[in-house]
Order: C-alpha cells, then structure tokens, then sequence
C-alpha cells in the first residue's frame, strides 16, 4: 500500500453483471454508456474553459464481452455515466 493516496477501487463487473436478473442483463446489453470528461464549472481557469469547450466524448456498450472468455462484464464509471439505449 502507498504510503499516502491508494484511493483506487477495484470491483468484479462480471460478478456484478452475473449476479442480475436475466431481464436486467438483457436491459444492460440493449444500453450505451457516455462519459463526458468537464471539469467543475467552479473551475475558472484557462484549462478548464478549454476542456469544458471541447468536451472529450466516450461512448460504448454498457456490457462488454471479453474477446478470450467471452465473460460478459458491465462496463460503466458512476462517475460520469449517461446511458441511452443502442
């Protein structure tokens, strides 16, 4: 462990997607994920007004299926995540 920080979170999406409802799965496998990265519009400085102009943009499925396994894991940030339907 590092002696400060080590704030990182690590969680089982595969256990989580498995441990749904097949109604859930199937709802899951139907969403897309959009992470828009902003920072705080308290922020008032001129990265801030730069990024916040020209917002980074990643969309995806929110269930992703390893190319190896084929393990279904749901792939999402609750911290930034929109979803909409595919």
């Amino acid at each position: 462990m590092p002696e400060f920080g080590g704030d990182t979170q690590w969680t089982n999406l595969v256990a989580a997607y498995e441990g749904l409802s097949a109604p859930l799965q199937r709802l899951a496998e139907s969403l897309r994920a959009v992470h828009r990265f902003r920072i705080p519009t308290d922020e008032d400085s001129k990265l801030a007004k730069r990024v916040n102009a020209n917002l980074l943009i990643a969309e995806h499925p929110v269930v992703r299926v390893h190319p190896e396994t084929g393990e279904r894991a749901l792939f999402v940030n609750p911290a930034s995540p929109t979803t909409s339907s595919a």
